[in-house]
């Protein structure tokens, strides 16, 4: 490789440098030491479809690699491929991958190309975060591949012709010797010693830095050289060093003894070299520009005619090019000289086509040069008022004949007018912008202008119409303005009027009177014009007059109705030159002045007429004259009086004919027909009061009559409703009008014979235990249009019980039905028994009797005492509960006997008495009707805070079965009556003793499992508490317990069954206390029970029961199971289920034990179908047709509960009471249909 010797003058001081240019061959044990060469400017590549998707691309060298680096990611970029090819090979994909700086790397491997490939291509493919791909622009650069160097070293200084050359020996000679020489005309660096492979790939391409120069040139020994040679080898740095050289710097044209000439031929440089080329001599030219050191340093080798072009593209900037020559004479790299050239871009701007009133005109671009590429031209401008506040970077458009043009709008710039600054920039292919000339524009201002014409006046109309013609507008028209005002009031009715464009470009309005207060005379119009730019401005006004019109109008009378008392008021011939909002006509008759006084609003036709009704109803129903007047009510809100009539309206005349039609006797009816009606006032209802003759008007009944098609009234008379008498009924008939007054029309009477209906009524099976009674109607006559026999039954305790049954036919020709207190609110007492045939078209009363069911109750309380004896129950401070328990039982058992009740006790002093199952047996064997177990609450800690009373019913629990009550501790009857007897007790001793309520709980203890008959046990209050306990030892305490206790059990008997007549209530209450639904709850019911009915109808199931599993088996349609698979009954998929399923966790009994275990259930696709599964469930094998045949009979929930549990339908033995208990406590029962 060549190194130059260069002079450089320092004061009188001349020192001689050693720099190396090109390359460094430095030979070490026979390898030569090489470098490729790499031309990669950075560039900005885009989506072409998005361009702000996309990035900064370069190449560049790092650790002896290639590598490719997009960074200043912009847009949603989530991953990077790229295509990598040359000229002669397409190549290969290679993949990039992100770095830590979030940039997208990948590093280039040449392997695959030929060495002697140069330009090489980029093409990116991102892939963005909505899954699309896109190529970004093509990126290319130069990759040179370095190249053996000759074995010999010239180190020359071509000065006085002189040239000193160092064979390769002589370089290697002695690699730890200093060498030192002074020369004219040349130094020679030589090295002898080997130097390892890997040290050869840190030789620098700036061996100049390592020079140091004296008066008497001194050079580096190798061994230094070899220390920093790095990777600078084609360093910018060295190449400045290299030009600053004593020899004269050409520009341009040189003087004939110069060997290198430069010419500049538009985007090519022409470099020649002058002298003649020697046989084996290369001549290569090293071309850079001054700006930005050497980052665009190029070399170039001269052809055989000493030529070489140099694509000035492929450099960066404009300015002065250093252009180095050099001879390679043999492997030896001579310097000869350089030349420097100045590279420039120009053009020249002008301006053409000034146009005033559009407010345009052109700039054109000629002359253009542009050695470094043009890829846009672009021309800033902006007016000179204002600094830049309306610049506008214009992009010329190029011309077929090579120049450019752009137009420019002064919209664009504010409107501005006067001067306009332009400047000329190119961009080049590098993406660099280039100042290059600059011009002045003057664009002068135009005077606004138009034009009124006034089109259309007319007095009687309501407008006229504004033309504006001959605009002239040079900022442009965004909205043509015409405020316009009256003379009168100022500006008060001024309106900002938009005119609208016409096809001759003419402005056109319409103004209003309605607008301007129906005001006439003069009318100010001004004309402004509203640019685009926002901007408003006047152009013109006129005046003109309107002149006023005066309101008219025609008024008619005609249709009058002397019996309807109407008329009708008709307006015609209607002017308001003020407009028209209403016509009103006030009307009222001549008779008390105006105390009638009406005021109409017409109502306008499609023939520009107004009409009204009059009807003597509004006016008090006078008749005779009648006084209209006509206002016409203006768009400006004003009143005006128009002209008045009268009118006449006779006197009407009340008539009717009224006849009896379609009598029967034996049915007991007849129908009233009223014809020729006459009502003085509108009629709008006739009503027949009717009434038998019999007890005067005591079975009086006003009929309202139903209107015919054919006009007239009729109604159906049925001795139904009057009490099934006979004999003469009376019939008036009244008109009620539309204010509701009646007025009497006439009357007749008619004589309806008796026919009795023969039947015989009998009573049988009196169940007084269970409340039933059978009845039987006998000696029926034979009736083909007989369709049942009604029998209607009530308590006389309580007549609101009443309930009507359908007797059934028996095959001896009877109808019987049995009777159930359950239906009656369990009534005892007095039932009131009727019987009716009922036909096709009537129902004739037969016969009533009295049935009297007794009580099925011993009215008998059986009172537990808790603990006694050996057994003291809780004590504190010489406090026994056991002795607390018997004063409460004995004051208790006071309180009933006086009630009027029966007492039994377990015990009746302190002694011992068996609490498993003795005093549970002692009152299973008496006639009892409830059990209540007395006890006191501790906690077993020695004191607590406890406070309160609580009560408890049974529980079943599998761990504590029934000795002696296995048939009847779960009956469902049993539980239902313990639990309302819980609720009474429990209530009654919160209401009398103000105490903490604990509520009602529930418990499997012996003597409310052992039990038969409804059994309870309080807990009175808290022993451990020595504050509660100073309360409950206190014998007034006491007579309070008492008390309520008493009360509560009187209650229970009120819900449940009938009391000593002495305390008798006729208030029954539910069997529970009723809770109201939640709105989600109801919501739940609302919307599955109208299937839940259909199967209810279909299949024999009780509404109530369906309800209430649906409830407990989903909670109210929130489970996991409804949720998830539409399951709400928890049905099973069991081997005969062939639809889908879902797997949950269930609690079953097994063994008497409650245990967890997964289940696949049953899963829907709607709840409506869960619903209809079900009720097709207990149908769908010949087992459960039989197994649940009961239960598909059953009338009731508790027979259906009953039969539900009998049949095995759930492994929990209290799901039958779990049923019943929601049932009662939400009233399912009332959606039963069955």
């Amino acid at each position: 490789m060549a190194i130059i010797l260069t002079e450089i003058k320092e004061g009188n001081v001349k020192k001689k440098t050693i720099f190396l240019l090109s390359v460094c061959a430095i030979v070490l044990s026979g390898y030569v030491v090489q470098a490729d060469s790499l031309e990669a400017s950075s560039q900005l590549m885009s989506v072409p479809s998005s361009p702000e998707t996309g990035g900064q691309l370069s190449v560049i060298e790092e650790a002896g690699q290639m590598k490719a680096v997009l960074s200043h990611i912009t847009g949603e970029i989530i991953g990077v491929t790229g295509q990598f090819k040359s000229s002669s090979n397409s190549g290969k994909t290679i993949a990039f991958t992100i770095d830590a700086q979030g940039q997208y790397v990948a590093y280039l491997n040449r392997s695959n190309f030929s060495d002697e490939d140069q330009i090489f291509t980029l093409t990116l493919v991102v892939n963005l975060l909505d899954g699309s791909s896109h190529s970004l622009d093509e990126y290319t650069f130069s990759w040179i591949k370095a190249t053996d160097i000759s074995q010999e070293v010239a180190i020359v200084k071509e000065d006085s012709g002189k040239e000193t050359t160092a064979s390769n020996s002589s370089v290697t000679s002695s690699i730890s010797s200093t060498l030192a020489s002074t020369t004219t005309s040349g130094t020679t660096i030589s090295e002898k010693n080997t130097v390892s492979s890997d040290d050869t790939n840190s030789v620098s391409t700036s061996l100049a830095k390592l020079v140091t120069s004296t008066q008497t040139e001194t050079v580096a020994s190798t061994s230094q050289i070899l220390s920093s040679v790095g990777t600078q080898l084609q360093s910018a740095s060295m190449m400045r060093a290299a030009t600053n050289t004593s020899t004269q710097s050409q520009t341009g044209t040189t003087p004939s003894s110069v060997i290198t000439e430069v010419a500049q031929k538009n985007q090519i440089l022409e470099i020649k070299y002058t002298r003649p080329i020697s046989s084996g001599e290369v001549i290569k030219f090293a071309v850079w520009s001054e700006k930005n050191s050497q980052d665009d340093l190029i070399w170039y080798d001269a052809n055989q005619t000493g030529a070489a072009y140099v694509d000035l593209r492929k450099h960066r900037d404009y300015g002065k090019y250093q252009i180095h020559t050099y001879a390679n004479r043999n492997g030896k790299m001579v310097y000869l000289d350089e030349v420097v050239f100045d590279v420039e871009a120009s053009g020249k701007i002008s301006v053409s086509n000034i146009d005033s009133v559009t407010g345009t005109f052109d700039v054109n671009i000629e002359n253009i040069s542009a050695p470094l590429g043009l890829s846009k031209v672009l021309v800033p401008t902006w007016t000179k008022s204002g600094g830049q506040d309306d610049i506008v970077w214009y992009e010329a458009q190029r011309q077929t004949n090579g120049n450019y043009k752009v137009t420019v709008n002064k919209r664009n710039h504010k409107n501005g007018v006067g001067d306009y600054n332009l400047h000329l920039y190119y961009k080049d292919s590098n993406g660099n912008l280039v100042y290059i000339t600059e011009t002045i524009a003057n664009l002068p201002e135009v005077k606004l202008s138009g034009d009124f014409t006034i089109l259309d006046i007319n007095p009687q109309s309501d407008s006229f119409k504004v033309r504006i013609t001959n605009i002239v507008a040079p900022n442009g028209i965004s909205k043509v303005l015409v405020p316009t005002w009256t003379e009168s009031g100022g500006q008060d009715d001024i309106v900002w009027y938009e005119a609208s464009r016409q096809t001759d470009g003419s402005y056109i309005l319409t103004v209003n009177r309605t607008k301007h207060n129906y005001e006439a005379g003069k009318y100010n119009l001004h004309l402004y014009y509203k640019s685009d730019d926002g901007s408003l401005r006047y152009v013109n006004e006129t005046v003109i007059d309107f002149p006023s019109a005066k309101a008219s109008g025609t008024i008619t009378v005609s249709d009058i109705k002397q019996q309807h008392g109407t008329f009708k008021v008709r307006i015609t011939n209607v002017l308001a030159p003020n407009g028209i909002s209403k016509v009103l006509v006030p009307i009222w008759t001549d008779s008390n002045g105006q105390d009638d006084i009406k005021w109409y609003e017409a109502n306008r036709q499609t023939d520009g007429s107004y009409l009204l009704t009059i009807n003597k109803a509004q006016h008090k129903y006078g008749t005779g004259k009648y006084n209209i007047h006509l206002y016409y009510r203006g768009l400006d809100n004003r009143l005006v009086y128009v002209t008045e009539a009268v009118a006449n309206l006779p006197e009407a005349i009340v008539s009717g004919n009224i006849k009896i039609i379609e009598q029967d006797n034996l049915k007991g009816i007849f129908n009233v027909r009223v014809t020729d009606i006459v009502a003085p006032n509108t009629l709008s209802k006739v009503i027949i009061p009717t009434w038998t003759e019999f007890n005067g008007q005591d079975d009086i009944k006003w009929y309202e009559a139903s209107l015919q098609a054919d006009g007239s009234y009729l109604f159906t008379v049925n001795k139904a409703q009057h009490k099934y008498e006979t004999g003469k009924y009376n019939i008036h008939v009244y008109y009620r009008d539309t204010d509701g007054r009646l007025t009497f029309a006439g009357s007749t009477t008619t004589e309806l014979a008796a026919v009795k209906s023969s039947g015989k009524l009998s009573v049988s099976s009196l169940d007084a235990k269970n409340g039933t009674f059978n009845l039987k109607v006998s000696d029926i006559v034979p009736s083909s249009s007989l369709k049942y026999v009604e029998v209607v039954v009530w308590s006389q305790k309580n007549p609101s019980d009443l309930k009507s049954y359908n007797a059934v036919a028996q095959s001896d020709g009877t109808y019987a039905v049995q009777i159930d207190k359950k239906n009656h609110s369990n009534n005892i007492g007095d039932y009131q028994v009727s019987v009716y045939y009922v036909y096709s078209d009537y129902k004739d009363y037969v016969t009533s009797t009295v049935v009297n069911i007794p009580s099925s109750r011993s009215y008998t309380i059986y009172i537990d005492p808790g603990h006694g004896g050996s057994d003291s129950g809780a004590s504190y401070d010489g406090i026994y509960e056991k002795n607390l328990a018997m004063s409460v039982a004995n004051k208790l058992k006071a309180n009933l006997i006086q009630m009027g009740y029966q007492v039994l006790m377990t015990r009746t002093a302190d002694y011992d008495v068996d609490f498993k199952t003795e005093r549970s047996r002692m009152a299973n064997q008496s006639n009892a009707d409830l059990f209540i177990s007395i006890h006191f609450n501790a906690t077993g800690l020695g004191k607590s805070s406890a406070t309160g009373i609580e009560t408890y019913w049974y529980q079943y629990d599998p761990e504590y079965q029934p000795k002696i009550n296995q048939k009847m501790h779960n009956n469902p009857t049993r539980l239902a009556e313990s639990e309302i007897l819980a609720n009474q007790v429990q209530t009654s001793l919160i209401r009398e003793t103000g105490a903490v309520n604990r509520g009602v709980r529930r418990e499997t203890f012996a003597v409310l499992r052992e039990t038969a008959i409804p059994a309870i046990l309080v807990e009175l209050g808290f022993m451990d508490n020595p504050s509660e306990l100073q309360k409950i030892k206190q014998e007034a305490y006491h007579t309070k317990l008492a008390k309520a206790l008493a009360t509560g059990i009187d209650n229970w008997y009120s819900v449940v069954g009938s009391k000593p007549s002495a305390t008798e209530t006729t208030n029954q209450k539910n069997t529970v206390e009723r809770v109201q639904m939640t709105t989600s709850q109801q919501a739940f019911v609302n919307k599955i029970l109208p299937t839940v009915q259909q199967v209810s109808k279909n299949k024999g199931i009780v509404t109530s029961v369906m309800l209430a599993q649906t409830i407990l088996e989903s909670a109210w349609g929130t489970s996991q199971l409804a949720t998830n698979a539409n399951n709400i009954f928890g049905i099973k998929a069991d081997v005969s289920w062939k639809g889908n399923t879902y797997t949950v966790q269930t609690n079953e009994v097994v063994s008497g034990k409650t245990v967890t275990v997964e289940k696949q259930f049953r899963a829907y696709g709607t709840i409506f179908e869960s619903i209809a599964d079900y009720g097709n469930f207990f149908t769908s094998t010949p087992w459960r047709i039989k197994n649940y045949s009961n239960f598909l009979q059953a009338k009731d929930y508790e027979s259906a509960l009953t039969s539900l549990l009998a049949s095995g339908y759930a492994t929990d033995p209290a799901y039958a009471e779990k049923l019943k208990s929601l049932i009662l406590r939400y009233g399912l029962d009332q959606y039963d249909v069955n």
